[in-house]
């Protein structure tokens, strides 16, 4: 059973790039600014694949992330600590015994454990697939002073 609730506020806190079974997964901490669940912490996970790319940038840039490259994420997020509405869905276990919330999305993920951080190899093959998806901000180009 899912269950919708209605959008909030909420304030991120920091990011980190992890990967898990070979997927890179971009992990944001949030904590939740108004509602019912105001105070509590949750966890936005977004899966890098072609597919969730650009749903996944959009979310990313809507805390703060610049767009260059998932190695800046954790750096640009905690420099901004940006405030965005995220969606929160609410899902039963499989025993029906309890709920657990997930975020579905920032801007107008079942909880697992990482296999640990993404190596540098992770982080550019994910900025490999940013980039070929043409999704990725460029650097604006220095004037030259002449």
């Amino acid at each position: 059973m899912i269950q919708e609730t209605p959008s909030v506020r909420a304030r991120a806190l920091s990011g980190m790039v992890t990967n898990e079974k070979e997927t890179v997964i971009a992990n944001v901490t949030l904590e939740i600014l108004e509602g019912p669940d105001t105070g509590q912490r949750i966890t936005y996970r977004g899966l890098v694949t072609a597919k969730s790319m650009p749903y996944v940038t959009k979310d990313l840039k809507a805390v703060g992330w610049k767009g260059r490259s998932f190695g800046t994420l954790a750096a640009d997020v905690e420099s901004t600590h940006a405030t965005t509405t995220i969606e929160i869905q609410h899902r039963q276990t499989k025993d029906g015994n309890r709920t657990f919330p997930i975020v579905r999305s920032m801007g107008e993920g079942n909880a697992k454990k990482p296999d640990g951080p993404a190596t540098a190899n992770d982080i550019t093959n994910a900025d490999m697939l940013l980039e070929s998806l043409g999704l990725n901000e460029q650097e604006p180009m220095a004037a030259d002073d002449d």
